[in-house]
């Protein structure tokens, strides 16, 4: 009974969704509400093999398991794993002060992210999905050689990529952390570059919470965004 009544107030939340989205197409929340549903109900039509692998903590086994998936399933799910490996060395890093197991967990983030870049020439027309999966593959690359590697340079190179993809979505989680490590440790060469990349967003990502263009005018007079001042005391 319970699982039918857990059921029953998932239904109840998409139909206000639904209903929220057809009474402003244009809401950011509306719209966000339902692509998340969507990934929702396709995970959960997706081969249980996909869900337990990610259930696990990064590992050989783990990445073989993945590199047996079929070439579609591991491009729409590659950047998936190389955020949640990313997350999982994140916590271990700074709340279990655990520096081997994070750098573990980088570094099979850094192998994920970079089989997905490797796939993704042969989904160039897969819509929004291509767009996603280069944006997050990227995103999680710069973390990991700025974190690991102390590659700045590369970073940007990763940081400038991912806006150059048709990706209409952001993640939450590192949507600014890559900018927020360029500016800390970059110097004026780095700053355009961040500029650059809130530019390119702001003419194809409505977000409310984060004023793209906004803060590309703050960070050219030198005044560092609200997101920058909230990550930066979490970040080494």
């Amino acid at each position: 009974m319970a699982h039918r009544n857990d059921y029953g107030m998932v239904e109840l939340g998409h139909s206000y969704i639904e209903r929220a989205f057809q009474i402003d197409p244009n809401s950011y929340y509306a719209k966000n509400g339902l692509a998340e549903i969507e990934r929702a109900q396709e995970f959960a039509r997706t081969d249980r093999k996909i869900a337990q692998a990610m259930a696990g903590m990064p590992s050989e086994a783990q990445y073989q398991t993945v590199s047996a998936f079929t070439e579609s399933e591991r491009f729409r799910y590659l950047p998936k794993f190389a955020e949640t490996a990313y997350i999982r060395g994140d916590m271990l890093d700074y709340y279990q002060r655990d520096e081997r197991g994070a750098r573990s967990c980088w570094e099979f983030a850094r192998r994920y992210g970079q089989d997905a870049l490797r796939l993704a020439p042969r989904f160039r027309g897969d819509g929004k999905n291509y767009g996603n999966a280069v944006y997050a593959a990227n995103m999680v690359l710069g973390m990991i050689v700025m974190r690991l590697d102390g590659d700045i340079k590369s970073a940007t190179h990763h940081l400038l990529a991912a806006s150059e993809t048709p990706s209409t979505e952001i993640p939450t989680y590192l949507s600014m952390k890559l900018p927020v490590a360029i500016l800390r440790y970059g110097g004026i060469d780095q700053r355009e570059v961040v500029i650059e990349y809130l530019e390119r967003c702001g003419r194809t990502i409505a977000r409310p919470d984060i004023h793209f263009l906004d803060d590309a005018q703050k960070l050219r007079k030198g005044i560092m965004p609200i997101w920058y001042q909230y990550q930066i005391a979490k970040l080494k």
